[in-house]
Protein backbone atom coordinates (compact mmCIF):
# COMPACT_ATOMS: atom_id res chain seq x y z
CA UNK A 1 0.00 0.00 0.00
CA UNK A 2 2.82 2.34 0.89
CA UNK A 3 4.61 1.69 -2.40
CA UNK A 4 1.41 2.48 -4.34
CA UNK A 5 1.10 5.75 -2.52
CA UNK A 6 4.71 6.61 -3.40
CA UNK A 7 4.12 5.82 -7.08
CA UNK A 8 0.98 7.96 -7.15
CA UNK A 9 2.75 10.90 -5.51
CA UNK A 10 5.61 10.65 -8.01
CA UNK A 11 3.11 10.66 -10.89
CA UNK A 12 1.44 13.77 -9.51
CA UNK A 13 4.83 15.47 -9.24
CA UNK A 14 6.20 14.62 -12.68
CA UNK A 15 2.95 14.18 -14.61
CA UNK A 16 1.38 11.02 -15.92
CA UNK A 17 1.83 9.48 -19.33
CA UNK A 18 4.71 8.02 -21.27
CA UNK A 19 8.02 9.76 -21.78
CA UNK A 20 11.03 10.79 -19.65
CA UNK A 21 10.68 12.04 -16.07
CA UNK A 22 10.03 15.81 -16.11
CA UNK A 23 9.89 17.62 -12.81
CA UNK A 24 9.98 21.27 -11.67
CA UNK A 25 13.50 21.78 -13.01
CA UNK A 26 12.42 20.77 -16.50
CA UNK A 27 9.47 23.15 -16.29
CA UNK A 28 11.76 26.02 -15.18
CA UNK A 29 14.18 25.27 -18.01
CA UNK A 30 11.35 25.16 -20.56
CA UNK A 31 9.88 28.47 -19.44
CA UNK A 32 13.23 30.26 -18.97
CA UNK A 33 13.28 31.88 -22.47
CA UNK A 34 9.74 33.22 -21.99
CA UNK A 35 10.60 34.52 -18.51
CA UNK A 36 13.77 36.18 -19.80
CA UNK A 37 11.84 37.87 -22.63
CA UNK A 38 9.23 39.08 -20.13
CA UNK A 39 11.95 40.65 -17.95
CA UNK A 40 13.57 42.26 -21.00
CA UNK A 41 10.29 43.78 -22.17
CA UNK A 42 8.36 44.40 -18.96
CA UNK A 43 10.94 44.57 -16.18
CA UNK A 44 11.62 42.67 -13.01
CA UNK A 45 7.93 42.64 -12.02
CA UNK A 46 6.91 41.41 -15.49
CA UNK A 47 3.75 43.51 -15.40
CA UNK A 48 2.17 43.48 -18.84
CA UNK A 49 -0.05 46.51 -18.25
CA UNK A 50 -1.67 48.47 -21.11
CA UNK A 51 0.75 51.34 -20.44
CA UNK A 52 3.76 49.01 -20.62
CA UNK A 53 2.52 47.57 -23.92
CA UNK A 54 1.94 51.07 -25.35
CA UNK A 55 5.47 52.12 -24.36
CA UNK A 56 6.86 48.96 -25.93
CA UNK A 57 5.04 49.69 -29.19
CA UNK A 58 6.28 53.30 -29.11
CA UNK A 59 9.90 52.14 -28.77
CA UNK A 60 9.43 49.75 -31.71
CA UNK A 61 7.86 52.64 -33.61
CA UNK A 62 11.00 54.70 -33.04
CA UNK A 63 13.10 51.88 -34.47
CA UNK A 64 10.98 52.13 -37.62
CA UNK A 65 11.21 55.94 -37.73
CA UNK A 66 15.01 55.89 -37.47
CA UNK A 67 15.20 53.16 -40.10
CA UNK A 68 13.23 55.40 -42.46
CA UNK A 69 15.45 58.38 -41.57
CA UNK A 70 18.68 56.41 -42.12
CA UNK A 71 19.34 57.98 -45.57
CA UNK A 72 18.99 61.49 -44.10
CA UNK A 73 21.37 60.64 -41.27
CA UNK A 74 23.83 59.06 -43.71
CA UNK A 75 23.95 62.10 -46.03
CA UNK A 76 24.27 64.42 -43.03
CA UNK A 77 27.31 62.42 -41.91
CA UNK A 78 28.85 62.41 -45.37
CA UNK A 79 28.47 66.19 -45.67
CA UNK A 80 29.95 66.67 -42.20
CA UNK A 81 32.95 64.54 -43.13
CA UNK A 82 33.35 66.62 -46.29
CA UNK A 83 33.33 69.87 -44.29
CA UNK A 84 35.68 68.36 -41.74
CA UNK A 85 38.09 67.48 -44.54
CA UNK A 86 38.05 71.08 -45.78
CA UNK A 87 39.32 72.24 -42.39
CA UNK A 88 42.51 70.18 -42.81
CA UNK A 89 42.61 69.36 -39.10
CA UNK A 90 45.78 67.41 -38.27
CA UNK A 91 45.20 63.76 -37.37
CA UNK A 92 47.31 61.07 -35.79
CA UNK A 93 48.94 58.87 -38.44
CA UNK A 94 47.34 55.45 -38.83
CA UNK A 95 50.76 53.88 -38.37
CA UNK A 96 50.75 54.88 -34.71
CA UNK A 97 48.21 52.13 -33.99
CA UNK A 98 49.90 49.35 -35.97
CA UNK A 99 52.02 48.11 -33.07
CA UNK A 100 49.26 48.37 -30.46
CA UNK A 101 47.76 44.97 -29.48
CA UNK A 102 44.15 44.75 -30.60
CA UNK A 103 42.68 44.28 -27.07
CA UNK A 104 44.32 47.52 -25.92
CA UNK A 105 43.26 49.26 -29.12
CA UNK A 106 39.68 48.10 -28.57
CA UNK A 107 39.78 49.35 -24.97
CA UNK A 108 41.07 52.75 -26.16
CA UNK A 109 38.26 52.86 -28.72
CA UNK A 110 35.68 52.16 -26.00
CA UNK A 111 37.18 54.71 -23.59
CA UNK A 112 37.27 57.59 -26.09
CA UNK A 113 33.82 56.77 -27.47
CA UNK A 114 32.25 56.73 -24.00
CA UNK A 115 34.13 59.93 -23.09
CA UNK A 116 32.58 61.62 -26.12
CA UNK A 117 29.18 60.13 -25.24
CA UNK A 118 29.46 61.46 -21.69
CA UNK A 119 29.88 65.06 -22.83
CA UNK A 120 27.28 64.68 -25.57
CA UNK A 121 24.88 63.36 -22.96
CA UNK A 122 25.70 66.23 -20.62
CA UNK A 123 25.02 68.74 -23.37
CA UNK A 124 21.71 67.06 -24.19
CA UNK A 125 20.55 67.62 -20.63
CA UNK A 126 20.92 71.39 -21.11
CA UNK A 127 17.89 73.53 -21.91
CA UNK A 128 18.10 74.04 -25.67
CA UNK A 129 19.31 70.55 -26.61
CA UNK A 130 17.14 68.71 -24.09
CA UNK A 131 14.09 68.53 -26.45
CA UNK A 132 15.88 66.13 -28.82
CA UNK A 133 16.86 63.87 -25.88
CA UNK A 134 13.58 64.13 -23.97
CA UNK A 135 12.05 61.53 -26.30
CA UNK A 136 14.48 58.94 -24.93
CA UNK A 137 13.39 59.84 -21.38
CA UNK A 138 9.70 59.66 -22.26
CA UNK A 139 9.48 55.91 -21.60
CA UNK A 140 7.68 55.28 -18.31
CA UNK A 141 8.45 51.54 -18.49
CA UNK A 142 12.15 51.52 -19.31
CA UNK A 143 13.37 48.26 -20.87
CA UNK A 144 16.03 47.11 -23.32
CA UNK A 145 14.10 48.58 -26.28
CA UNK A 146 14.27 52.04 -24.66
CA UNK A 147 17.84 52.20 -25.94
CA UNK A 148 16.35 52.45 -29.45
CA UNK A 149 13.86 55.18 -28.50
CA UNK A 150 16.05 57.89 -29.98
CA UNK A 151 14.88 60.93 -31.92
CA UNK A 152 16.55 61.08 -35.34
CA UNK A 153 17.84 64.57 -34.47
CA UNK A 154 19.67 63.04 -31.52
CA UNK A 155 21.20 60.44 -33.83
CA UNK A 156 22.43 63.22 -36.12
CA UNK A 157 23.74 65.24 -33.17
CA UNK A 158 25.66 62.26 -31.78
CA UNK A 159 27.14 61.21 -35.11
CA UNK A 160 28.19 64.78 -35.92
CA UNK A 161 30.04 64.94 -32.63
CA UNK A 162 31.89 61.70 -33.39
CA UNK A 163 33.18 63.17 -36.65
CA UNK A 164 34.40 66.27 -34.83
CA UNK A 165 35.71 64.67 -31.65
CA UNK A 166 37.08 61.31 -32.79
CA UNK A 167 38.17 61.55 -36.44
CA UNK A 168 41.55 63.09 -35.61
CA UNK A 169 42.48 60.02 -33.55
CA UNK A 170 42.70 57.88 -36.67
CA UNK A 171 41.58 54.70 -34.88
CA UNK A 172 41.20 51.87 -37.42
CA UNK A 173 37.57 51.70 -38.62
CA UNK A 174 37.24 48.01 -37.75
CA UNK A 175 38.08 48.75 -34.08
CA UNK A 176 35.62 51.63 -34.08
CA UNK A 177 32.90 49.39 -35.53
CA UNK A 178 33.51 46.60 -33.00
CA UNK A 179 33.57 49.12 -30.17
CA UNK A 180 30.32 50.66 -31.32
CA UNK A 181 28.68 47.22 -31.49
CA UNK A 182 29.79 46.41 -27.92
CA UNK A 183 28.59 49.79 -26.67
CA UNK A 184 25.20 49.21 -28.32
CA UNK A 185 24.84 45.85 -26.57
CA UNK A 186 25.82 47.38 -23.23
CA UNK A 187 23.39 50.23 -23.80
CA UNK A 188 20.59 47.67 -24.17
CA UNK A 189 21.79 45.91 -21.02
CA UNK A 190 21.78 48.98 -18.74
CA UNK A 191 18.18 49.75 -19.73
CA UNK A 192 16.87 46.38 -18.49
CA UNK A 193 14.76 46.78 -15.35
CA UNK A 194 16.82 44.59 -13.02
CA UNK A 195 18.51 45.62 -9.78
CA UNK A 196 22.06 44.65 -10.75
CA UNK A 197 24.71 46.81 -9.07
CA UNK A 198 27.96 45.04 -10.10
CA UNK A 199 29.29 45.09 -6.51
CA UNK A 200 32.95 46.18 -6.29
CA UNK A 201 33.05 46.74 -10.06
CA UNK A 202 30.27 49.35 -10.04
CA UNK A 203 32.70 52.17 -10.88
CA UNK A 204 34.33 50.24 -13.74
CA UNK A 205 31.30 49.05 -15.69
CA UNK A 206 27.89 50.71 -15.55
CA UNK A 207 25.14 48.47 -14.12
CA UNK A 208 21.39 48.71 -14.77
CA UNK A 209 20.84 50.12 -11.27
CA UNK A 210 22.95 53.18 -12.06
CA UNK A 211 21.21 53.90 -15.35
CA UNK A 212 17.81 53.31 -13.76
CA UNK A 213 18.53 56.32 -11.56
CA UNK A 214 19.40 58.32 -14.66
CA UNK A 215 15.86 57.71 -15.96
CA UNK A 216 14.21 58.37 -12.60
CA UNK A 217 11.66 61.19 -12.73
CA UNK A 218 13.01 62.68 -9.52
CA UNK A 219 14.83 66.04 -9.06
CA UNK A 220 17.80 64.49 -7.24
CA UNK A 221 18.50 62.28 -10.25
CA UNK A 222 18.19 64.89 -13.01
CA UNK A 223 21.39 65.17 -15.04
CA UNK A 224 23.09 62.33 -13.15
CA UNK A 225 24.80 59.11 -14.32
CA UNK A 226 25.57 60.35 -17.81
CA UNK A 227 28.21 57.75 -18.69
CA UNK A 228 26.83 54.71 -20.49
CA UNK A 229 29.73 52.31 -19.95
CA UNK A 230 32.36 53.70 -17.57
CA UNK A 231 30.91 55.19 -14.35
CA UNK A 232 34.27 56.62 -13.30
CA UNK A 233 33.58 59.48 -15.74
CA UNK A 234 30.56 60.38 -13.60
CA UNK A 235 32.66 60.10 -10.45
CA UNK A 236 35.39 62.25 -12.00
CA UNK A 237 33.02 64.99 -13.19
CA UNK A 238 30.63 64.99 -10.23
CA UNK A 239 27.52 63.43 -11.78
CA UNK A 240 27.50 60.04 -10.06
CA UNK A 241 24.31 59.31 -8.11
CA UNK A 242 23.34 55.84 -6.89
CA UNK A 243 21.86 55.99 -3.36
CA UNK A 244 20.68 52.36 -3.58
CA UNK A 245 17.95 50.43 -5.35
CA UNK A 246 15.86 52.67 -7.62
CA UNK A 247 12.15 52.34 -7.00
CA UNK A 248 11.27 55.84 -8.22
CA UNK A 249 8.99 56.37 -11.19
CA UNK A 250 10.79 56.72 -14.51
CA UNK A 251 9.93 58.82 -17.52
CA UNK A 252 9.39 62.55 -17.98
CA UNK A 253 5.69 63.02 -17.25
CA UNK A 254 6.56 65.76 -14.76
CA UNK A 255 7.72 67.82 -17.76
CA UNK A 256 4.64 66.94 -19.79
CA UNK A 257 6.61 64.76 -22.23
CA UNK A 258 4.21 62.32 -23.95
CA UNK A 259 5.00 58.70 -23.08
CA UNK A 260 3.70 56.84 -26.13
CA UNK A 261 2.27 59.34 -28.63
CA UNK A 262 4.72 58.78 -31.48
CA UNK A 263 3.52 61.71 -33.60
CA UNK A 264 3.80 64.12 -30.67
CA UNK A 265 7.26 62.76 -29.87
CA UNK A 266 8.50 63.26 -33.44
CA UNK A 267 7.28 66.86 -33.31
CA UNK A 268 8.47 67.46 -29.73
CA UNK A 269 11.84 69.20 -30.43
CA UNK A 270 10.26 71.54 -32.96
CA UNK A 271 7.28 72.46 -30.78
CA UNK A 272 9.47 72.97 -27.70
CA UNK A 273 11.97 75.12 -29.60
CA UNK A 274 9.10 77.19 -30.95
CA UNK A 275 7.75 77.67 -27.44
CA UNK A 276 11.16 78.55 -26.00
CA UNK A 277 11.97 80.88 -28.89
CA UNK A 278 8.64 82.66 -28.52
CA UNK A 279 9.19 83.05 -24.78
CA UNK A 280 12.71 84.42 -25.37
CA UNK A 281 11.47 86.94 -27.94
CA UNK A 282 8.78 88.13 -25.52
CA UNK A 283 11.34 88.44 -22.75
CA UNK A 284 13.75 90.44 -24.94
CA UNK A 285 10.90 92.64 -26.22
CA UNK A 286 9.71 93.32 -22.71
CA UNK A 287 13.24 94.27 -21.69
CA UNK A 288 13.90 96.40 -24.80
CA UNK A 289 10.68 98.38 -24.70
CA UNK A 290 10.36 98.86 -20.96
CA UNK A 291 11.15 102.47 -20.10
CA UNK A 292 13.83 103.03 -17.47
CA UNK A 293 13.11 106.72 -17.30
CA UNK A 294 11.73 107.68 -13.88
CA UNK A 295 8.17 108.97 -13.81
CA UNK A 296 7.27 112.56 -12.96
CA UNK A 297 7.63 113.60 -9.36
CA UNK A 298 4.42 114.02 -7.44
Amino acid sequence: MGSKRFVMSRREEIGSGPGPVRGPRWHALRTAPVDALAVLCFGRERRRSPEALKNLVASIGWMAVNWCMAPVIYFAMQYTRYLYGLLSIPALPASIWETVPWPILLLISLLVKDFADYWNHRLMHMRWIWPIHAVHHSDTHVNFLTSYRIHFLESIFMDLSYVILLTWLGIPPIMGAIGRMLLTLHNCYVHIDVNFGHGPFKYLLAPPRQHRWHHADHPDAYGKNLAIVFPFYDVLFGTYYVPGRCDKSVGALSEDIPAFNLVAQVALPFTRWLQMGSASVKHVSAWAFTSTRPGPKA
